[in-house]
């Protein structure tokens, strides 16, 4: 499940179950309940909340989430969906490979020529000779 699709249920969630407080504020204590119980019924499964939470919370967060228009039918798809596509990464970790592999050397525009210093290195490491190929190491002579 992408960031945006579980942003867009929160959202189904807030809508229902944010609600304002008799001082005038706005309570979302019941939607961040609700939205951290579906996110972790989708990367975990509904039958190990239902253990782990004993069965009235479970139903009292299902019946919750039916409110907006989230069911168990909905999770449980989810949750396949989300098991299928971990386990292709744990069977195929070479892919994900190529497809996270770039090639950072050419990031620069056509014609693009580095900024000239007006320090020359003679004068930052005290010597006549540049250092061999170690541009990024600046060593100082102490006199």
């Amino acid at each position: 499940m992408t960031y945006e699709e579980l942003r867009r249920l929160e959202k189904k969630i807030e809508k229902v179950h944010n609600k304002i407080t008799p001082t005038g504020r706005l309570s979302k204590v019941r939607s961040n309940h609700l939205a951290e119980f579906i996110v972790s019924a989708i990367y975990g499964g509904l039958e190990e909340h239902k253990e782990a939470m004993g069965e009235r919370t479970y139903k009292k967060y299902i019946n919750d989430l039916k409110k907006c228009g989230i069911t168990e039918k909905f999770i449980n798809k989810e949750y396949e969906r989300e098991k299928s596509m971990r386990e292709f990464e744990r069977n195929h970790p070479e892919l994900i490979q190529i497809l996270l592999n770039m090639d950072l050397t050419q990031q620069v525009p056509e014609g693009y020529e580095p900024p000239k210093s007006q320090y020359s290195m003679k004068d930052i490491l005290g010597k006549e000779e540049q250092p061999n190929n170690d541009q990024n190491i600046i060593k100082f002579i102490r006199k």
